[in-house]
Parts: C-alpha cells; structure tokens; sequence
C-alpha cells in the first residue's frame, strides 16, 4: 500500500458531544465497532479464500459461496449497527430494513464528519452493486425454489470485488473522525 504524503491526509473532523463521560463512551464504541470490522472481514477473507481454492465441482462450492456472500453482509449490518452505536441517524431504529440503515447511516456519518462527496461517489459508482448481491443474498436466505439458492463463480468474483470497494470505503468514512468537548479553563480552578 503507497504511503500518503501529510498533504494528502484530511484534517481531523470532531463533533461535539456533551461531556467527558459522552465523548469516552463514543469513542470506547468507536473502538469496539473497528475491532469488530476488523475480525468479521478477516473471517470474510478466510471463506473467500477456501472458496476461491475449492471450485470444482460447482456443486461442492455453492454453500461456500452463499456463506461468503452471508459473511459480507454480516459485516455490513454490523459496521451499520456499531456506527449508529456512536453517532445515529434521527430516529434510529435496529429492526430498520438494511437498504435504509445504509443510506441513512452514511448519510448521517458524512454529514457529521464533512465525507459527503465519499459517500455521493460510493453512490453513484458502487450502490446498485450492493444493492444487487443484497438481493441474490436474501434470494438464497428466505427460498422460494430451487432458483433460489443458485450461486456462481462469477457471484464469487464480484462478492469479493464488493468487498474491497467496501472495505476501502468504509475506511475512509471512518479516518480522521472523532468527538470533542469544550470546557472553559476556568473549570480547571473549581
């Protein structure tokens, strides 16, 4: 990976909270949200790995690659849960539907932290994607026939191009973010 230069780097973006005890318990979130990233996509890349190496027969590979594909929605779901831990969207709800926790997620995160044109760009370039396996993956969780659970090579390939767009985005939405407070000096000398 290139090293970016000090000038590439975005300045930090805080968002005021209302004491001490709100910022450390937003950040305490913060941290538990990238620990859990962080072990549910090295258990992404751990399944696209074996389905990658075991392809033939193609029967054999199929529940590989529904789990993989299971697998990258979990992260999903809870990169959207953990964030909307630390910084939630109006009227938050955990029983929303997915489609709906990731436009407004993101939407509520760019906008607290200045990433509006990260979130416009992972928009219009990767969203229908997404939007597309989200479908293939609730095809083969709630089946209605056969067709349902069908999964290819190709379904292999783009699940994992997915997640590396995924994974880099949610990267950056997440650098440079933080929580503040302001307290006057004088509540020093109390």
């Amino acid at each position: 990976m290139e090293r970016e230069n000090a000038s590439d780097i975005p300045e930090m973006e805080c968002i005021e909270v209302g004491s001490f005890e709100e910022q450390i318990s937003r950040v305490q979130r913060m941290r538990d949200m990238g620990k859990m990233h962080h072990q549910l996509a090295k258990d992404f890349e751990v399944l696209a790995a074996i389905a990658q190496r075991d392809t033939e027969p193609i029967e054999n590979t199929q529940p590989l690659i529904r789990a993989v594909i299971k697998e990258f929605f979990s992260l999903i779901e809870s990169d959207l849960n953990l964030v909307n831990g630390f910084n939630p969207y109006p009227n938050y709800d955990e029983r929303d539907k997915t489609v709906k926790k990731i436009k407004k997620t993101f939407r509520q995160h760019a906008t607290s932290f200045k990433k509006e044109e990260l979130v416009a760009s992972f928009k219009s370039k990767h969203f229908g994607r997404l939007l597309e396996m989200k479908n293939k993956r609730d095809e083969f969780m709630h089946p209605k026939g056969i067709s349902s659970i069908a999964v290819t090579i190709d379904d292999l390939k783009e699940v994992i191009h997915l997640y590396e767009i995924y994974r880099k985005y949610i990267l950056q939405m997440m650098t440079n973010v933080g929580f503040m407070i302001q307290e006057p000096l004088s509540s020093l000398f109390r």
